[in-house]
């Protein structure tokens, strides 16, 4: 049966037609129920925290009645196979009343919401890197409603996947998670998992292709999980409304819009000699050496100085002596940075932060960006230096405080390579990571490799003019 959907948010702009609705489950029998724990690191990601969105299109040039015959059919099957591997995102985070932690449950026969969508919307405009406003993406991804973690009836699916085809243009993979489940990274190893089985037409994952379940690796001598599920308890017994619900898709402001800016190598190099003639000038900064410079600090730090300068272009007045904040999630999977080693193919959440902090004042002026960069490169070394997880018993408390006053964060690594994530149909067209909003940048590889960057930032059109004006202007300064 069909039916007409129309996003509330895009009523005028890109209506979308379901087609199909279906769930789908690993392969009966295959498994049986399972439970799996959280650690420490999955805490901080308990509802109501924000839900991973994320659309990966591709270039298509056939009919709807030939991908729902040729296509979708394999799309299912193969998404079966790639469960009974991440059963996880089949089953339910739960929390009874009766027990005294969270728990990912999985009972056999557990699935996942698959939908089949039609759109006759722009498919090369809503691909492109161009501004967008943001509201025309909310029906590209499926909504994944959560209940309130203190709801007595606590029990939330983990997934929900959507295929939107504009036919004879182009297909949409649309995703919606609960990132309680999983980060940047285990969602890249499911999405290439499902793609490398859909495309090949394999049953099985070779041995190094598949995830790490085994909690066992996550040390937690310090009794982290002890310490976070304590403070998410007060939380849980003074919040009145018990029949809270959290969703996806809220409606956020009409001139929001959401863009992305490739940088490639040529253009960190400029940058990074623009920093450093900047240093060699101001006696006052430490001499940094062009090897500290990394790709990663210099567009995390052009970035942050440009989105601080086109707010105050046309926006509300702030205080120059005010701080600004930039948090920096870190991968503990990598570089051994966790003992014992964690492997890169580790199912779930991985990741702690660190935070560089500088005047507005600093930001704003002539060597903001160089000062950015030093803030963050220090960050970043005073973590690794002192040990991943040092004074982590106070860090969900101390990045709830920064959290509220409106940090700046960047998420995502180019070193995903998200563009690998070939169905059969060729690499995507686009990635585009939602949630990017107001101050989340995002930073992934590029389709074109040789080593470019995408930078995803999504303000109010205002601003987002003027930060495009500003984003490039080194070209002129150094040319």
């Amino acid at each position: 049966m069909e039916s007409v959907h129309t996003s509330k948010n895009m009523a005028h702009t890109n209506p979308v037609k379901l087609l199909e609705h279906c769930n789908i489950s690993s392969p009966p029998g295959c498994l049986g129920n399972k439970i799996l724990p959280l650690t420490f690191f999955d805490m901080f990601w308990l509802p109501p925290y924000p839900l991973v969105e994320a659309l990966f299109f591709y270039d298509y040039s056939y009919s709807m009645h030939h991908f729902r015959s040729a296509i979708f059919p394999n799309l299912k099957h193969s998404l079966s196979l790639t469960l009974q591997y991440f059963y996880p995102l089949a089953g339910h985070l739960v929390w009874p009343q009766n027990l005294s932690e969270p728990e990912f449950c999985y009972v056999d026969g557990d699935s996942v919401s698959l939908t089949l969508a039609e759109s006759d919307g722009d498919f090369y405009h809503l691909s492109g890197n161009h501004a967008r406003d943001v509201n025309q993406f909310h029906c590209l991804v499926p909504k994944l409603t959560l209940s309130s973690i203190v709801d007595p009836n606590f029990s939330i699916p983990l997934l929900a996947l959507q295929v939107t085809v504009f036919p004879n243009s182009g297909i949409c993979i649309g995703v919606t998670a609960s990132h309680v489940a999983l980060d940047a990274r285990t969602l890249v190893h499911f999405m290439k998992s499902w793609a490398t089985i859909s495309r090949s037409g394999v049953v099985s994952l070779s041995p190094v292709s598949l995830p790490f379940l085994d909690r066992n690796v996550i040390n937690d001598q310090k009794e982290l999980k002890t310490i976070y599920l304590n403070e998410i308890k007060k939380i849980r017994g003074t919040i009145e409304q018990k029949s809270s619900k959290v969703s996806n898709n809220p409606m956020v402001p009409s001139d929001m819009v959401q863009a992305t800016f490739v940088m490639n190598q040529n253009d960190v190099e400029q940058l990074r000699q623009w920093i450093l003639a900047i240093r060699k000038k101001d006696e006052n900064q430490t001499s940094i050496t062009t090897s500290h410079l990394s790709t990663y600090t210099i567009i995390c730090a052009h970035t942050w100085v440009c989105s601080i300068k086109s707010r105050s272009i046309d926006g509300p007045a702030a205080k120059s002596e005010d701080t600004e904040i930039f948090l920096i999630a870190m991968d503990c999977r990598i570089r051994d940075r966790l003992d014992p080693p964690v492997p890169e193919t580790y199912f779930g959440n991985c990741l702690t932060g660190c935070v560089a902090t500088v005047k507005r004042s600093d930001l704003l002026g002539e060597h903001g960006i160089s000062i950015a960069s030093e803030a963050i490169t220090k960050a970043i070394k005073k973590r690794l230096d002192d040990g991943v997880l040092k004074g982590a018993d106070y860090l969900m408390s101390e990045m709830s405080a920064a959290v509220a006053k409106e940090p700046f964060a960047v998420a995502g690594s180019p070193k995903y390579r998200i563009y690998d994530t070939d169905f059969g149909w060729g690499r995507p067209k686009k990635y585009e990571s939602l949630r990017v909003g107001g101050r989340l940048i995002s930073l992934y590889d590029c389709k074109d490799g040789e080593g470019s960057v995408e930078v995803g930032v999504a303000f109010p059109k205002f601003q987002m003019d003027s930060f495009s004006s500003l984003f490039y202007k080194f070209q002129a300064n150094v040319s």
